[in-house]
């Protein structure tokens, strides 16, 4: 008993890393509308992929009919809103973050290679589950506080200097006519202070003529 009893120790030691290690499938999600040919398209792709040995244990198909039900349908509404995409019509296929709009077989490698990424992604996000919760948070609502608020610091500065710039520039002309104005002024001042220079003629004497007179 006692070596059976260290035979499923051992055992269950050596399998541990193994058991521990198995991770958990990715969900994948169809929306789809009852009749819809290329849903039915879809989920024969879906059953086919869950026979394959590279696949089968990394995914579970879950599906939702949108056409007659309105719970389903405003679900698929929320979900696309949520990942930022327009949605007009069925299937709309949802991995983690990852989507596709309508179905067509040239989208197996890539709903394939989604899969994949998906399942060995450590940050994987089911979206759609979190969205039924009510606790995801879109993407594109996230705005990250630090880097808007130094692009906002930047515009402020630019913004201050082009109209620091501006008005200097403005002002420039006006400052010189001012300070010509004022040469103007001192110039005007400097002449009128200025004595008048004035011309002297020098007379000169007028010759004495002296008359002879002859004594008789």
């Amino acid at each position: 008993m006692k070596k059976l009893s260290y035979l499923l120790v051992a055992a269950i030691i050596l399998l541990f890393p193994f058991v521990a290690s198995a991770k958990e499938k990715v969900n994948v999600y169809i929306f789809r509308g009852e009749g819809c040919p290329h849903c039915e398209e879809a989920l024969e792709f879906f059953d086919t992929l869950s026979t394959d040995e590279e696949y089968k244990d990394l995914y579970k198909l879950v599906t939702y009919e949108v056409w007659y039900d309105e719970t389903n349908s405003k679900l698929m509404s929320d979900v696309a809103d949520a990942l930022g995409d327009e949605v007009s019509g069925v299937p709309y296929i949802v991995i983690g973050t990852k989507t596709f709009a309508g179905y067509a077989a040239s989208y197996d490698d890539r709903i394939k290679e989604a899969i994949k990424t998906a399942y060995e992604d450590e940050e994987y996000k089911d979206v759609v589950k979190q969205v039924k919760s009510g606790k995801y948070t879109p993407e594109k609502y996230k705005f990250p506080i630090v880097p808007v608020a130094i692009v906002a610091g930047v515009v402020v500065l630019a913004v201050i200097g082009m109209v620091i710039f501006t008005s200097e520039k403005d002002e420039e002309p006006v400052v010189k006519k001012e300070a010509v104005k004022e040469e103007v002024k001192e110039e005007k001042k400097v002449e009128k202070k200025a004595p008048a220079k004035k011309t002297t003629t020098k007379k000169t004497p007028a010759k004495k003529t002296t008359k002879k007179t002859n004594k008789k």
